[in-house]
């Protein structure tokens, strides 16, 4: 009895010291005890475990540790984790870590239904395995779509950072994502698609390059709207390589990524004019895209005699000039492709002008030596035919310049009496007077196909500027070129004077599109050059 007695105390002691050692020794989690941790989230199913390095596991306990009882309601979409601490013992103690959208966390301790408010939350704002908190800070998902419908692509290059709640931005590296081997390349064909990604966060900036697949030359560069891509303007096979750039720190993520995909584009021809409205002496610009062959564009039209189309071997480009003669009103134009029978209408509009009447004096003896028979016949058979050839290409590449400074004696248009009889003509230029000697400057790149002293004009150029567009500077004292010469935008060109029919010292500017004058105040400034703005506008 007594014996058993002692081994009933024995066995006590044992369960005790065992309890004890458990309590104090084995079930014991902190810094120096700690194995792993085991975090899960979503369906809680998938093991995330991490080995914390020693002030990792200081501030994890430190973060447990600070956790208050609370009686605050847990909000019911508070996004929840399920953390398991696993000691060097492989005893395990079980959290669930609720994240709020304001950022504050709770906790459970297993499973039990007390809440704790945790404190000082470092280590749950800053270790991976909560990134899926920040769900809306990590790499963007993304499709490349034309419609509705995903086409092939391809990423090249990757980087992503995202600010996690303690301010530490962290580094990850995403995969190189492609789409499904099984999707097409792209093939635009209707000129309503639109190429672009579905993407959910939109890039800061989003800059394109798109090379003709056929000889590897770049046709576009710039910065693009990533939902909505450019296509040249022409059919064919292209290269496009996309940057995608996101570097706004205040959206807590940035990063970087390189796409490259294929589009093939055959696409229906297209129009565009480049106004609706055109004022006497204007000119508008007519552009055609996706066109396969020239010859099977035609253009009806009622405004000037013939219509021709240039070509850069992508797109067509062709002009309607008005001047003073042009009928004002509507007019249509209807443009046909003698293939298919497809035909394009638009109307435009061309608006009157007023224009000045200009009553000149001119001595007698100038008046009878420069407008006679033999002026006239020198004109026509020198001046005239020099502006029915035009390069089919453009040589300037920049905008147009005032060839001279000074005051605007005679606007564009003028009708004029002159000793009191009245012209048959208008004036087909602007008049700019200026003392003598002053330089005259090519108003843009071109080739010089006439420098001759016409008994009528007098000291005479010519510049061709290709595409049917050319430059005259006419009544100047000397030239500085020759037939023939390629002569730079700003150039000398010749002093300015009084020769042939003139009243005075000045520049008689022209500029035309083959013989049909343009009022030169809208290639300089945008609007007709007048005795009411040209101090303003000519400095």
């Amino acid at each position: 009895m007594k014996k058993t007695k002692i081994a009933i105390l024995i066995a006590l002691l044992l369960c005790v010291s065992l309890g004890v050692f458990y309590v104090y020794k084995i079930n014991v989690f902190d810094e120096t005890t700690l194995k792993n941790i085991d975090v899960r989230t979503g369906d809680f199913s998938t093991p995330s475990v991490y080995t914390l390095d020693e002030k990792q596991a200081k501030t994890l306990f430190s973060s447990i540790n600070s956790a208050l009882e609370t009686t605050e309601a847990l909000p019911e979409d508070a996004l929840a984790f399920d953390l398991t601490l696993l000691n060097k013992w492989d005893i395990t103690k079980n959290y669930r870590v609720y994240f709020t959208d304001d950022h504050t966390i709770y906790m459970n301790i297993d499973n039990k239904s007390t809440l704790f408010k945790v404190e000082k939350p470092d280590f749950f704002y800053s270790h991976e395995g909560f990134d899926s908190y920040y769900s809306e800070q990590l790499f963007p998902n993304y499709a490349l779509l034309i419609d509705e419908q995903q086409v092939a692509f391809s990423t090249q290059s990757s980087s992503w950072s995202f600010r996690r709640l303690d301010g530490s931005w962290h580094d990850i590296t995403p995969p190189l994502r492609a789409s499904d081997e099984t999707i097409a390349e792209a093939v635009l064909s209707d000129s309503e698609s639109t190429l672009g990604l579905d993407i959910g966060k939109m890039p800061s900036e989003a800059t394109l390059k798109i090379y003709s697949s056929e000889n590897k030359t770049l046709v576009f560069e710039g910065k693009v709207n990533a939902r909505q891509l450019p296509a040249p303007g022409y059919d064919g096979a292209f290269d496009y390589e996309l940057n995608l750039n996101w570097n706004d720190e205040t959206s807590g993520y940035r990063g970087e990524a390189a796409l490259t995909f294929k589009v093939n584009i055959d696409l229906p021809e297209a129009f565009t004019l480049s106004k609706s409205i055109v004022r006497q002496g204007d000119m508008l610009t007519v552009n055609a895209m996706y066109v396969n062959s020239v010859d099977e564009i035609v253009l009806e039209q009622s405004i000037v005699p013939t219509f021709k189309w240039f070509s850069n071997g992508e797109t067509l480009r062709g002009y309607i000039p008005t001047n003073y003669n042009t009928a004002v009103g509507k007019h249509a134009l209807v443009f046909k492709n003698t293939r298919t029978g497809a035909v394009y209408t638009y109307e435009i509009e061309v608006v009157s002008r007023d224009f000045k009447v200009q009553k000149l004096t001119v001595d007698p003896n100038v008046e009878a030596s420069t407008r006679n028979d033999a002026a006239y016949e020198e004109y026509r058979t020198i001046f005239n035919p020099v502006r029915t050839v035009s390069a089919d290409t453009r040589y300037y590449t920049e905008d147009f310049l005032l060839p001279s400074p000074g005051k605007l004696t005679t606007e564009f248009g003028e009708s004029r009496t002159v000793n009191g009889e009245p012209t048959s003509y208008r004036h087909n230029g602007i008049d700019i007077a200026n003392k003598r000697g002053t330089d005259v400057l090519a108003t843009n790149t071109g080739k010089v196909v006439l420098a001759y002293k016409l008994i009528l004009t007098g000291n005479t150029v010519i510049i061709d500027h290709g595409e049917g567009l050319f430059s005259v500077y006419e009544h100047m004292d000397a030239m500085n070129v020759s037939q023939g010469d390629l002569v730079a935008r700003g150039q000398k060109i010749g002093d300015m004077g009084s020769t042939g029919f003139s009243t005075g010292s000045h520049l008689h500017f022209m500029i035309s599109y083959y013989d049909v004058n343009l009022e030169p105040g809208y290639f300089l400034y945008g609007e007709s050059l007048t005795k009411e703005n040209y101090s303003t506008l000519i400095k």
